[in-house]
């Protein structure tokens, strides 16, 4: 007889629970702030962007980085607006488009989420030494390069 373990067995499963055990722990995060996870990649995106250069960056921008619709990003902008985290203005690169930017309070909303994300890191990795969380590391950029390539 056969014993069916409720473990995946195929690490890409295993990858797969992880990311969902993952998302919905972030998910629950944002959500006390009335934004989801692309939201918060939309403010990181910006908050990164706006401290690397003074160019405000376009819907465009932002959808072309992240592979989004201009539509998704729009709705996203729309949220974080609202929320105080982004503001709109004319953008610096002479074609009139309109710039968006981050709020003192929006980067800062930012590092604290990153400081949440970052203990939930810290939690999922308990228990694992350095030396195998420096195995998983390299393991994983591996695969997102192996990815990449193809």
């Amino acid at each position: 007889m056969i014993l069916k373990s409720r473990t995946p067995k195929m690490m890409g499963m295993m990858l797969r629970q992880v990311h969902l055990g993952l998302q919905r722990r972030s998910e629950i995060e944002f959500a006390k702030y009335g934004i989801n996870w692309t939201d918060f990649q939309v403010i990181r995106f910006l908050s990164e962007k706006s401290s690397e250069t003074s160019y405000d960056a376009t819907q465009k921008d932002i959808a072309d980085f992240m592979q989004l619709t201009v539509h998704s990003v729009s709705k996203s902008l729309k949220v974080l607006q609202e929320k105080g985290f982004v503001i709109h203005g004319n953008s610096d690169d002479g074609t009139g488009a309109k710039g968006i930017k981050p709020t003192d309070d929006g980067k800062y909303f930012c590092s604290q989420m990153f400081k949440i994300l970052c203990k939930m890191e810290m939690d999922l990795l308990s228990g694992i030494s350095s030396r195998d969380q420096g195995i998983i590391r390299n393991g994983l950029m591996k695969m997102y390069e192996n990815l990449q390539e193809n």
